[in-house]
């Protein structure tokens, strides 16, 4: 089976899962708090509080209510749909969180963005374009893909974060496995949620991210072109992280061809709401304003780097299946 779902759906981490499962089994009746169960993975950041995050929608609400508290909020639509989605449910309150973009962050105090983009892999642009609005403000970074990409690491990152999320999903985790880090325990501070196991987990996670050794996403690019004329991008190829590929294939609905490709043992997804099983097209592009049918023809393509002839062939196949849908739909 060729995963052309790397980042989204990456293969289970069996090795790093036993220590939720041993910790839990061995140690059944010692009790960790959140701050004692992950120290092993603050010792490798600056950052000095730390809590389970699930990364599902009521986490969400629950951490967009703390920040609102805060000051004035901000938030990237292109970090993960749970947060679109909790950000609609607290909607109606006074001073609802703004989403982007914005013209100015002037009158914002706390900041929740993505290192990577979702579903399209493009480096968030809002701190290279907003560089002189952000001192004073409070950022919340959400590292996921960047960290599995081995583009940053814990020791090295970014000086203008103060607080972090990451989801263990990423790097093949059980769902649900995400961590909330803090220079400052400024949110959800009485959470008494613990998974244990989690830190030693995460450490075991992230010593199997290796630096990526070829960037294949031009070559990859190249040989869907030679098979698909009219193939387009979402994104250009100089933004986008290593070995992922955000392509547009026009006049089909791109469920269709991921139905069609798995049969092929080739994975690939229309956007993060399509591996939930979920009809809906990608929520990255609908906040960029595109149009409904133009986010169906999404194919989100995020892979390793494998063998050139092997690659040629998975494009091959694409675009073979890709015809043929194309030519049945007319």
């Amino acid at each position: 089976m060729k995963n052309f779902t790397f980042l989204h759906n990456p293969e289970r981490n069996t090795k790093a899962i036993e220590y939720l499962l041993q910790d839990a089994y061995n140690h059944p009746s010692i009790i960790k708090t959140p701050q004692m169960e992950l120290q092993v993975l603050l010792k490798k950041t600056k950052m000095l509080y730390a809590q389970a995050f699930d990364y599902s929608v009521g986490s969400f609400i629950e951490l967009l209510l703390a920040a609102q508290k805060q000051g004035k909020l901000a938030y990237s639509t292109a970090l993960h749909p749970h947060l679109n989605e909790a950000a609609r449910y607290i909607s109606a309150i006074p001073l609802p969180p703004l989403s982007f973009p914005l013209d100015s962050l002037q009158k914002v105090d706390i900041l929740i963005i993505p290192y990577i983009d979702d579903e399209i892999f493009t480096y968030n642009t809002i701190i290279q374009n907003m560089t002189k609005d952000i001192q004073n403000k409070y950022i919340i970074l959400d590292i996921s893909f960047a960290l599995r990409a081995n583009i940053i690491t814990l020791d090295s990152l970014p000086d203008y974060a103060d607080a972090l999320l990451i989801d263990g999903e990423v790097f093949g985790l059980l769902k649900g496995c995400g961590v909330l880090l803090q220079s400052q325990n400024m949110f959800i501070k009485n959470d008494s949620r613990t998974i244990m196991g989690l830190g030693n987990a995460f450490i075991e996670a992230l010593s199997s991210c290796s630096p990526t050794q070829e960037n294949q996403t031009k070559i990859l690019y190249e040989y869907l072109s030679q098979e698909i004329p009219n193939i387009e991008l979402f994104a250009p190829i100089e933004k986008l992280l290593p070995n992922t590929l955000p392509i547009r294939l026009r006049g089909i609905k791109a469920r269709r061809l991921t139905m069609a490709l798995f049969h092929d043992n080739i994975i690939i997804a229309n956007g993060r709401k399509c591996l939930f099983g979920l009809g809906e097209p990608s929520y990255v592009l609908e906040s960029m304003g595109f149009l409904e049918h133009e986010r169906r023809e999404l194919v989100s393509l995020s892979f390793t780097p494998q063998d050139i002839n092997e690659l040629q062939k998975s494009a091959q196949i694409i675009s073979l299946r890709y015809k043929q849908i194309q030519f049945l739909e007319r």
